[in-house]
């Protein structure tokens, strides 16, 4: 193997502290790296604070490590520890390793291809524009509305299922209730969970996950994600999802990440508002938008 080239650091433009709008790396700009990555290639060895580590960046070098999930290590506690299995037991796919993450993968990972997602971008795209009208005047919470809408949205598309306003919104209060734990130490997690209001929230969420599998199994087809999982040829080697990874599943397609993509677009309105010269060009760049045009 050859030697990978050191990260020179001192090549990097420092930032002092970032924001929503102009993030820091490490402490550096992202504009610095970008140079770097186009002169020096995607793959470095670096001496970092916490020890010498190998930096790949670039969709290149994403797309070349996952070409290669044997030198990966996905269980606990590298990746979702006692966190996940606490919650979401054994068969999260953070908690798999080896021939069973690979197995978990295979299954799943078309559910979430760019053919899944585009299958029902109108739908999906209807969804949020009416979601994001409501959010216009007093609103005494944007981020929880962005969320209820992501996750009425994935109702429509990803897991096609007739949900009433209290379910969504309670299984978007669980999954906030539930990611809020993770940075918590252990002891305050603990007694966060066996509180009864959020035990409330999990039996609720779950009870719609386990209902929505149940009858799938039983034959019912909706045309969306999950039947992709079903559905989809697999390796022979792979056996099929058993009842409770098909639940794990529909919690990933159904509500799993909605948070993140609310504190993006928190984010996206500040800035804008921030900045209102940004805002017409943002119109500008999104005038006659439609998102099966991608």
């Amino acid at each position: 193997m050859s030697t990978l080239p050191r990260l020179d650091l001192s090549r990097l433009e420092p930032q002092q502290a970032g924001t929503t709008v102009e993030p820091a790396f490490l402490g550096y700009t992202p504009a610095s790296w970008c140079d770097l990555l186009k002169s020096d290639g995607a793959v470095f060895d670096a001496e970092l604070p916490d020890g010498n580590f190998v930096v790949i960046c670039g969709h290149e070098a994403n797309a070349e490590a996952w070409r290669m999930p044997d030198a990966w290590i996905y269980g606990p506690p590298a990746s979702g520890g006692d966190f996940f299995r606490h919650e979401l037991g054994e068969l999260h796919v953070t908690q798999l390793d080896g021939e069973q993450h690979r197995r978990a993968r295979k299954i799943i990972l078309p559910a979430f291809g760019i053919a899944s997602m585009m299958r029902d971008a109108d739908i999906a795209f209807d969804e949020i524009v009416s979601g994001v009208r409501d959010c216009a005047g007093p609103s005494s919470n944007i981020y929880e509305a962005l969320a209820v809408t992501y996750t009425r949205a994935l109702s429509r598309t990803q897991v096609k299922v007739e949900l009433s306003e209290e379910e969504i919104r309670g299984i978007f209060s669980f999954e906030e209730a539930f990611i809020a734990a993770g940075f918590m130490p252990a002891e305050t997690r603990n007694a966060w969970f066996a509180r009864t209001r959020y035990q409330e929230l999990k039996r609720g969420a779950f009870s719609i996950f386990e209902s929505i599998v149940d009858e799938r199994l039983a034959g019912v087809r909706k045309g969306d994600s999950l039947d992709v999982v079903l559905d989809r040829k697999r390796p022979e080697q792979f056996h099929a999802f058993n009842r409770e990874e098909l639940v794990l599943a529909t919690y990933l397609l159904l509500a799993a990440g909605v948070g993140n993509i609310a504190n993006i677009a928190c984010a996206l309105l500040w800035a804008l508002g921030e900045h209102p010269a940004w805002q017409g060009q943002a119109c500008a760049r999104a005038a006659g938008f439609f998102p099966l045009m991608c």
